[in-house]
Order: structure tokens, then sequence, then C-alpha cells
């Protein structure tokens, strides 16, 4: 399976790493490089032992952005939470907020983790393989991607 051309311009550089805005979207990528040492029970989205831990430190947050989220997505949206670390994000937005939610998360103990503590099954890939995959395609494309500040 061949792999999908984005229409990615240079934009700036940080830390070393080439950042690239989407010429159709507008949206920022980078190709960092993957360092699985980074995750590992101290990294701080699993860090948290229990839902009770995770609710006090994600919790608020996650309500107020899915909140905001569920006031402009159409009814039955589907959303991609791409980093979905702890998982909290997933399981918020498909038990409080009616949206259909999917994470994907490049970490292994972060996704054993979700699936541990919170019952939540992310996909454990990379977003490049995320979206070349064709049973990701045939699914249909996300109506909204959620992707925050990662590592």
């Amino acid at each position: 399976e061949p792999d999908v051309e984005l229409p990615l311009r240079p934009s700036f550089q940080r830390n070393d790493i080439d950042v690239y805005v989407c010429a159709s979207c507008g949206t920022y990528v980078c190709d960092a490089p993957y360092d699985a040492d980074q995750y590992n029970e101290s990294y701080y989205t699993i860090a948290a032992q229990d839902r009770a831990s995770l609710e006090s430190r994600w919790g608020f947050r996650w309500r107020y952005v899915l909140d905001r989220i569920r006031k402009q997505a159409p009814e039955s949206s589907s959303i991609l939470d791409v980093g979905a670390g702890n998982g909290l994000f997933v399981k918020l937005a498909a038990e409080e907020f009616d949206l259909r939610a999917t994470g994907i998360e490049i970490s292994r103990p972060s996704v054993e983790f979700a699936q541990a503590t919170l019952g939540v099954d992310l996909i454990e890939e990379d977003l490049n393989e995320h979206q070349t995959r064709p049973a990701r395609r045939a699914r249909g494309a996300d109506q909204l991607v959620f992707a925050r500040k990662t590592g």
C-alpha cells in the first residue's frame, strides 16, 4: 500500500526537527523520531494509578474541551484523538458526550494502561500508519481530529 502524499510545505524548525504545514488544511506536522524509552510507568499521562487520579488531573480539562466540541459538532460526529495517551479523553467523549471516539497512540505502555485502567481500546500505531491502512480509510474519515502537544 503506497503512502498518502500530503501537500506539505516547510514552516519552521524546533529542537532540530523540521515542522511543516499542510497546504490543504493548515495542520502543522513533523516527523519527530519516536523514543520508546520516554514511555514508562512514570510518563506523565500514565503516572496516575487509577481512574480517580486521572479524573483529578485530566477530567475537568477534557470535559471543558469536549463540551466546546459537542456544542460545535454535528450530531453523531466521530472524533479521532491523536496521541490518546491514557485514553481518558476517548472514554469521556464516548460515554458523556455522545461522540464516536477512537484514539491512536504510538506507546504500548499507554495503550496497555488505557485498557487496564479505563477499559478503553486504543489503536497502537503511528498516525502515518493509521492514515494509510485500507481498513481505516474504508471506515470513513473522522469528522473531527483532536490533537494536542504530545511529548
